[in-house]
């Protein structure tokens, strides 16, 4: 269509409401500094991980016993996140957390604009970097 070929400015901070509607998106730093413009599709895929999983652990857990269900994660209170890289290895790491009996509850959550968002607010570095974790 003839709307289709033109540019429109939206403003909205509901990341779900811009992932369906646009194609590129605008990121802004506190104060209104221009993080970056990118396409929305290579965001995502630029990412480190493409998956978060929370799980809350049965005991509290060693670094050697969270590194045998994944080696990336991070402890954050009594919660365990993991971070895989492809659905395949969130696969891997759901079917070692079941086998485990370490875990008792598990929730699995694509990455998606709302994570770059708050991570970005977090930081002045780069909002998804993962190294040193675990």
């Amino acid at each position: 269509s003839e709307l289709s070929h033109k540019t429109k400015i939206m403003v909205d901070h509901n990341s779900s409401v811009i992932d369906r509607l646009c194609d590129k998106v605008l990121v802004l730093r506190r104060g209104g500094v221009v993080h970056q413009m990118i396409n929305i599709k290579e965001l995502l895929e630029s990412l480190p991980y493409a998956y978060e999983i929370t799980t809350i652990p049965k005991r509290k857990l060693s670094d050697r016993e969270i590194k045998q269900l994944w080696p990336h994660y991070e402890k954050a209170g009594g919660t365990i996140r993991f971070y895989p890289k492809s659905r395949t290895e969130a696969q891997i790491i759901n079917t070692r957390i079941l086998s485990s009996g370490f875990i008792s509850r598990a929730e699995t959550k694509a990455i998606d604009l709302n994570d770059y968002a708050i991570k970005l607010s977090q930081t002045d570095n780069d909002p998804f970097d993962i190294d040193g974790r675990g």
